[in-house]
């Protein structure tokens, strides 16, 4: 992983572990502003992500669409692939990133 990522910020990790404790990581002045994410947003994970469960972004997709409607988001659960396989996994380029490609053009 090194040499594919060979500089990683990890200082970050202590504040994901508090915030993966609790319901939910929003304040109530965040969600005053989910009209601030009113633009196209692809949901991503892998089915086998034991960090980040595919079923957070089920959620979060849901927030958004029911906030600002569903044709802004998009979300896609890629079957046999775990945390960070969808960007650098075996396979990822073939079954994964022409969907970057889509949602970025």
């Amino acid at each position: 992983m090194g040499d594919l990522i060979p500089e990683c910020l990890t200082a970050f990790l202590k504040d994901v572990a508090v915030w993966g404790r609790k319901k939910t990581v929003l304040t109530k002045e965040d969600m005053g502003h989910l009209d601030r994410l009113k633009l196209p947003i692809h949901f991503i994970s892998g089915s086998e992500n034991h960090m980040f469960i595919p079923k957070s972004t089920e959620r979060t997709y849901q927030l958004l669409c029911d906030w600002n409607g569903p044709e802004h988001y998009r979300r896609t659960v890629y079957e046999g692939f775990g945390h960070l396989d969808c960007f650098v996994g075996d396979g990822a380029r073939e079954s994964i990133w022409p969907d970057f490609v889509t949602t970025l053009a």
